[in-house]
């Protein structure tokens, strides 16, 4: 949308727009906006100063939606970014923080009246990551993207865990490099087959998708590859005894009624089969289909390398001991609220008070956050 050549005008189209933004692009003074709303009282009704002014009383679903119309022209207008565009992930992790006159945006006094910002901002993610993957583009698009905010390039959270590191790179190969669409099984057995290959995946590439050069030079590129390269083998079923009696493939195959392409918990792609209960302590539920259960990539390395704090590991085990004494149909439920914690801690957000997937026939068009 072009911009229009008078402030008045912009104003009408948007109201959310604080002075200091007119005064900015049109070059006019405080006091010709005041005048022009004092001696224009169809104006001001239509602008409706009360509603559109952001002040840190008003009630916190006032806020986002202030916020949600300022992020949404800051990004589409003055960053020229098309959401809907194939390399618009690689255009949002990129986003810096916001200067003057947009510096409100990222505003912690407004930000902080809104549900989750502490947690995500104490887990080390930034403002930016925060809005993005929040406010707007907003949730239901970071999930469809696979948009985590790990991968924001300005990130605080540089102390990541060699085990996380590997499942970054996990989710940017399926994600982005190899552009995995369904099942992640095909692009697994890509990877296995040819991580060695001079160029295959480089640091570079995985720095341009959000991969901290920290990370990359403190557990090296090699090592991540071929750390991740291991868990895709031990996935398909190419690895040691596990061969001889997990197989992946083979278990979807053997229940082809039951959707095991998202995460259960957090609808997001790409998956692993996950085992609430170990295969290696309960080798007779390894194929108990209320036992396995499609989890996304990282949360899965974090839970099988036990990367995650004692409250996890307590809570974790008290959800195994209701699994073995609940009876059929109503075992995976106590883990609802662990995994919850298990994708907070892991990858900045909370599954709490969403309908985990339910054990039932594929569904017949994607699956959406309610």
């Amino acid at each position: 949308m072009a911009i229009p050549s008078d402030w008045r005008d912009f104003l009408i189209q948007h109201p959310w727009a604080p002075p200091r933004i007119l005064i900015a692009k049109y070059g006019i003074k405080r006091y010709d906006i005041d005048n022009w709303l004092r001696g224009h009282p169809n104006a001001l009704q239509i602008l409706d100063p009360e509603r559109w002014r952001l002040t840190r009383d008003k009630p916190a679903a006032k806020i986002r939606g202030i916020m949600e119309k300022a992020w949404k022209y800051y990004i589409e207008e003055e960053l020229g970014v098309n959401v809907a565009a194939p390399t618009a992930v690689l255009q949002l992790i990129r986003i810096k923080t916001p200067a003057q006159p947009f510096q409100f945006l990222v505003d912690g006094h407004y930000l902080n009246r809104l549900p989750g910002y502490a947690t995500w901002i104490a887990d080390g993610y930034t403002r930016v990551s925060f809005a993005v993957c929040n406010i707007w583009p907003g949730k239901t698009y970071a999930d469809e993207r696979n948009l985590l905010p790990a991968l924001f390039l300005q990130t605080k959270k540089m102390a990541l865990d060699r085990q996380d590191a590997i499942g970054l790179v996990k989710h940017i190969y399926l994600c982005f490099l190899y552009g995995m669409v369904e099942s992640s099984e095909d692009g697994k057995r890509r990877f296995y087959a040819r991580y060695k290959e001079h160029g295959f995946i480089t640091g570079a590439q995985l720095r341009e998708h959000g991969m901290s050069a920290l990370h990359l030079n403190s557990y090296g590129v090699s090592s991540l590859l071929e750390a991740v390269a291991g868990e895709f083998a031990a996935d398909l079923g190419l690895q040691g005894s596990a061969a001889s009696y997990w197989n992946g493939q083979t278990f979807r195959k053997n229940n082809p009624s039951i959707n095991w392409d998202q995460c259960r918990y957090c609808r997001r792609r790409p998956v692993d089969l996950h085992h609430l209960l170990p295969r290696s302590e309960y080798p007779e539920l390894a194929h108990d289909v209320e036992n396995v259960v499609p989890v996304c990539v990282q949360v899965h390395a974090a839970i099988t390398r036990q990367t995650l704090d004692d409250n996890f590991r307590q809570a974790y085990s008290k959800a195994q001991k209701a699994w073995l004494k609940a009876g059929p149909g109503d075992r995976t439920v106590g883990f609802d609220e662990v995994m919850s914690l298990a994708h907070r801690e892991t990858i900045g957000f909370s599954t709490a008070g969403q309908k985990p997937h339910s054990l039932e026939l594929r569904p017949t068009t994607p699956w959406r956050f309610p």
